[in-house]
């Protein structure tokens, strides 16, 4: 391909079929196609654009998604792999689940969560800070420690009523 402005309608192939995002006062966002670890995926083209802070994307309203959101968990990615504890997992119960509305929202739409104060404070490793100090959570790595917690559970169960049959 070449770098000039007559380039015959041609792009190349990293580029056909992926989107430029323009935002008010932001520069562009240019997504191409790129081979990783995990494969062949659609990233960003410049990570190091000076608006990406981490490289981290935000988006002040809902995602939506026709399919599914997968993140990379092959065991082959992964090491240190260990079991999570059921001391790790009692620490569910020291979080506080809500319901609120956001102090922005004009709609004042119902949400449910939890306060990332909360959670810093048993699983700082969940909890991401920004550059305006605000905190924000991750949730989905709360999943695994839930699953975790309801497996205790289930066996202490099954304890019981084995203890019960006899």
């Amino acid at each position: 391909m070449s770098n000039t402005s007559n380039y015959g309608g041609r792009i190349a192939d990293n580029q056909q079929g992926v989107k430029q995002f323009y935002g008010q006062g932001v520069p562009s966002v240019n997504l191409v196609y790129k081979t990783t670890q995990i494969g062949k995926v659609i990233t960003l083209s410049d990570s190091s654009k000076p608006f990406l802070v981490n490289n981290d994307v935000y988006i002040s309203k809902n995602l939506n998604v026709d399919g599914s959101i997968y993140n990379p968990s092959d065991e082959r990615l992964k090491e240190n792999i260990l079991s999570i504890s059921n001391k790790q997992s009692d620490l569910l119960f020291l979080i506080k689940p809500i319901e609120f509305t956001y102090k922005n929202d004009k709609s004042k739409l119902k949400h449910f969560g939890v306060l990332a104060q909360d959670i810093e404070k048993v699983f700082p490793e969940l909890v991401n800070e920004n550059e305006n100090n605000y905190k924000s959570v991750n949730y989905q790595e709360l999943i695994p420690i839930m699953l975790s917690k309801m497996k205790q559970m289930q066996n202490e169960i099954d304890e019981l009523k084995e203890k019960i049959n006899k």
